[in-house]
């Protein structure tokens, strides 16, 4: 009523999940159907399901994570030590002036954190040593390939996100580069099969700098673990992927496959329209 959407137009709500939008008889959508009088379609957001995908790694490489932000916390926190490790990286001439600070409210800025941690590792090592603290996992290699893994996952992960934001993106579109991910981690999974690390920059990398062999197994398993997670999470969008992939291709629905209840749509009526569209050149070129 706020932003004087028209209720009859409402067809389908997006929610994060929490029982406060989906509960049965309190929930939002529950209040909402009763309200506007017609069946609503409900979904999980596509990107806080991106999110929750993402958070399927093992213990030991979440601990990576966990590290790498104890490690820029104890940088940051302390003005002092802050201040001298910027000036120490001007010293070094290093492309980047300062380390990011972690947001624990978006998973995915990880990404940018793990990025900026992995180009610094060098100078933080000596800036952490010339300090007197001591991290063994700095020097540990499985501990670093871990590192470097999920330095490049986060980077395809963020890839993703950002085609998922920004306002004009259709459900369709978004479903897209959603399944187009899921192939990537096939693609990903491939990748360590053969050995080759086309996708895994950081990691190919530390494996030619230092000669060490790649636990392949474990991180194709990672891998397919986040591939069946994305699998089981958006299948109510597949589920529907006809309906949503109408507008985009009218000509070539099949009415059998459209679910078009909360529309309120006269079916029998819309099949001969679409008829009329499909069978009439001067209209289906106008889809094309």
């Amino acid at each position: 009523e706020k932003h004087h959407i028209p209720l009859d137009k409402i067809v389908l709500i997006s929610t994060d999940g929490a029982k406060s939008m989906t509960g049965v008889r309190k929930g939002f959508v529950a209040i909402l159907k009763e309200k506007i009088n017609h069946e609503i379609l409900a979904c999980h957001c596509i990107i806080h399901q991106e999110a929750l995908c993402a958070q399927t790694f093992p213990e030991e490489i979440c601990k990576v994570m966990e590290l790498v932000i104890t490690i820029i916390n104890s940088i940051l926190a302390k003005a002092l030590n802050h201040r001298q490790f910027k000036e120490f990286l001007v010293e070094m001439e290093s492309e980047y002036a300062d380390l990011l600070l972690h947001n624990k409210v978006r998973w995915l800025s990880r990404g940018n954190v793990l990025k900026r941690f992995a180009f610094l590792l060098p100078e933080i090592k000596v800036f952490l040593l010339e300090k007197g603290v001591h991290y063994p996992e700095l020097t540990n290699d499985q501990w670093i390939q871990n590192f470097y893994f999920m330095v490049d996952v986060t980077s395809h992960l963020n890839q993703l996100n950002s085609k998922l934001q920004g306002k004009g993106n259709t459900i369709f579109s978004m479903l897209e580069e959603v399944i187009s991910f899921e192939n990537k981690l096939s693609l990903f999974a491939k990748d360590f099969e053969r050995e080759t690390l086309f996708h895994f920059p950081s990691l190919l990398k530390h494996r030619q700098e230092n000669n060490s062999p790649i636990d392949k197994h474990h991180f194709k398993t990672t891998i397919l673990n986040m591939r069946e997670a994305f699998l089981s999470r958006f299948q109510e969008f597949k589920n529907n992927r006809a309906t949503l992939a109408f507008a985009k291709n009218p000509l070539n629905a099949t009415i059998t496959e459209l679910k078009f209840s909360p529309f309120g749509i006269d079916i029998g009526n819309f099949e001969i329209q679409l008829k009329d569209i499909k069978n009439k050149e001067i209209w289906s070129s106008k889809f094309e």
